[in-house]
């Protein structure tokens, strides 16, 4: 049974068996459910060759749905209490993100008021729950309080944003999401370090399972289209295969390197870490984005050109293959011959966008799954080489 209200001193951490609470993974499940909508948006977008205003648009709606699932983290990671008054204000918060979630698709179409009012339930919930915090934790008073004020300042600048047009707008929004970004540092929060390593490993981990879970779900409803379509043939066979393959091999590498040791021993890292994910979140949602569009060019159901149609699962599994490379190695968590045997994979599949006018599009996809098979085996091979992988 949940107390009614508990001081919000802060989490300590060094916590033991610290893991997601059932109301936190109820958060993701909301949050996969924006992140789902703001997929699909992206396809029917890169569908009907929108791929400037697609591809613009999907990022920022994605970042926007990314920095709320982080803010809510991390606060959640330094001072959950999961008392009455907690879980009511974390309600708030899911109830902006089902606001932002029902306005994806008005927004790829130019209408962005209901992001913004999304974005402002969260916002209201997220803020008193640091002003909460500024009374119990006696450390962090002004960090929580200027938190507190400037995501209500910064929010007042994104309900303005919606009356400007242009590159007015642009710029305008490019202060904002840098104001956004740079407000925790600016606060000092991360200075005491109040959040658990684990924890925050942890709930990063979950959170790239759900969507990539989403993904996955996306590729089989588009298989199970193409199968009523066409019906099993050899090109659909080649792509579920390469596919599945990728899929398999994008789990293998984000979680054959654990990060929360190399947090635990160095917090510094915490930031080029928590904030690269981004691209990594993005880019998986993308790539069941771009699976459904080759399906699509089966049944003759878009306008993509066979390089096009390639590009749309080829340029995600790039970024995510550079990205976490990045990251593996900003942390610590990967040797040399890694990074470098990550890097030799990414080009090989970039170099499947130049080939792609010589070969049927299943052929390429069958090819990427078999590159991205490549690249574990051969980390199979280093672990089993090497002295402390040998069994």
């Amino acid at each position: 049974m949940s107390a009614l209200l508990r001081r919000m001193t802060g989490r300590d951490p060094s916590e033991a068996h610290r893991a997601s609470t059932p109301l936190e993974l109820l958060v993701d499940l909301c949050f996969v459910v924006a992140v789902s909508r703001c997929a699909a948006a992206l396809h029917h977008q890169l569908a009907e060759t929108h791929f400037a205003h697609g591809i613009a648009t999907y990022l920022f709606i994605f970042w926007a749905i990314w920095w709320a699932w982080m803010n809510f983290t991390w606060f959640a990671s330094s001072y959950d209490t999961d008392d009455a008054a907690y879980r009511a204000l974390t309600f708030v918060q899911i109830l902006g993100v089902l606001i932002l979630a029902a306005s994806v698709t008005d927004a790829f179409a130019g209408r962005e008021a209901g992001v913004a009012i999304g974005f402002l339930v969260m916002r209201l919930g997220l803020s008193g729950q640091y002003l909460r915090a500024s009374f119990g934790d006696p450390d962090n008073v002004r960090s929580c309080r200027v938190i507190a004020i400037g995501l209500i300042v910064l929010q007042l600048g994104w309900i303005g944003r919606l009356a400007l047009h242009g590159p007015v707008s642009l710029v305008f929004t490019a202060v904002l999401v840098a104001g956004e970004m740079t407000l925790p540092v600016a606060a000092g929060l991360l200075k005491r370090q109040r959040w658990h390593p684990g924890h925050i490993a942890e709930r990063y981990s979950l959170l790239l399972l759900i969507v990539l879970g989403e993904s996955i779900l996306s590729a089989t409803n588009a298989i199970e289209e193409g199968v009523r379509e066409v019906g099993v043939t050899a090109d659909l066979v080649m792509i579920v295969l390469g596919s599945a393959a990728l899929v398999f091999c994008l789990w293998w590498r984000y979680f054959d390197f654990p990060v929360d040791d190399a947090l635990r021993e160095d917090p510094s890292k915490v930031m080029v870490w928590g904030f690269g994910h981004y691209l990594v979140f993005a880019a998986i949602a993308a790539l069941g984005a771009g699976i459904e569009l080759v399906v699509d060019r089966l049944g003759s159901a878009t306008e993509l050109t066979k390089v096009q149609t390639v590009a749309s699962v080829v340029v995600p599994t790039v970024v995510y293959v550079l990205v976490t490379s990045f990251l593996h190695r900003a942390t610590g968590t990967a040797i040399g011959a890694t990074i470098g045997r990550s890097l030799t994979i990414a080009v090989l599949i970039a170099g499947l966008v130049l080939v792609a006018p010589l070969v049927s599009v299943s052929v390429a996809v069958f090819a990427l799954g078999a590159l991205a098979s490549v690249g574990v085996t051969a980390s199979l091979v280093d672990q089993h080489r090497s002295p402390s992988g040998a069994t």
